[in-house]
């Protein structure tokens, strides 16, 4: 995904920032920028703002960890979340 969002950033360059990091940066208002936005959001209410982005889906999920073996989450386009252990 080589969108480019400004200053030569584009999504996959947000792939190993903390959700508090991603939900800092003015993303898109498109189907995917807003789901990225929704997710760090989410993950920061439930106290989990330290976790990583790890990948992004072209359908909007997102998944994020704990450290580099710690739990993994999926967080879906519509909000769910989906954990699991690695």
């Amino acid at each position: 995904m080589a969108r480019d969002f400004g200053s030569g950033v584009t999504y996959d360059d947000l792939v190993g920032l903390t959700a508090m990091a991603v939900n800092r940066i003015h993303l898109p208002n498109e189907d995917l920028g807003t789901a990225i936005h929704k997710a760090s959001q989410i993950l920061i209410e439930m106290e989990f703002g330290h976790y990583l982005l790890l990948e992004l889906w072209g359908d909007g999920h997102t998944v994020w960890q704990t450290g580099e073996r710690g739990r993994v989450v999926v967080v879906s386009a519509t909000g769910q979340l989906l954990f699991k252990q690695d």
